[in-house]
């Protein structure tokens, strides 16, 4: 598996399927964690605001693998949601945090859509949010970029284009 390769493949199918010039295609991963998105992004040359409000993190490892701003989701939302034009979100906890996070997205910049890694009714998200992310554009080549994600042993999760919906 390349992942760069995959990362740039999605990108420019979303690019495609939302006709926005790939130059102008901005991406703020939240809940970014220690950036590996970020950063297969970043090495494509894709303009990105990475932010992880870092409560995870076991501080005997720090370091990020590129710049990840310190911020929650939510802030990171309402400080860069209406610049971005795709917002990822990965694994993100199982609590009641990521409803709200596409909720928020959807009144700052109803346009920007969502690329959601993750598992659907299981270790990830909670149900608000799956009963609220519309998954979009069931394209034959985004699902043939998905495909080649490979998940570790026993996690179900997969990776979802879909925004907020009523």
């Amino acid at each position: 598996m390349d992942f760069f390769k995959d990362v740039t493949d999605i990108r420019d199918i979303v690019a495609s399927d939302i006709k926005i010039p790939e130059e102008i295609l901005d991406q703020m991963p939240i809940m970014a964690g220690r950036g590996w998105w970020t950063y297969a992004l970043r090495q494509k040359g894709v303009n990105v605001i990475a932010t992880d409000d870092f409560s995870w993190m076991n501080r005997s490892w720090i370091d990020t693998l590129t710049e990840v701003e310190e911020v929650d989701a939510i802030e990171a939302v309402e400080r860069y949601g209406k610049e971005v034009d795709v917002v990822t979100m990965g694994w993100p906890y199982m609590d009641d945090t990521a409803y709200p996070v596409i909720k928020r997205l959807h009144e700052v910049n109803p346009n920007a859509l969502v690329v959601y890694i993750g598992e659907r009714g299981g270790c990830t998200a909670d149900d608000n949010f799956h009963e609220h992310f519309e998954i979009m554009f069931n394209d034959p080549k985004f699902n043939k970029v998905t495909t080649r994600y490979q998940s570790w042993e026993h996690i179900h999760d997969y990776i979802l284009l879909g925004r907020y919906s009523e």
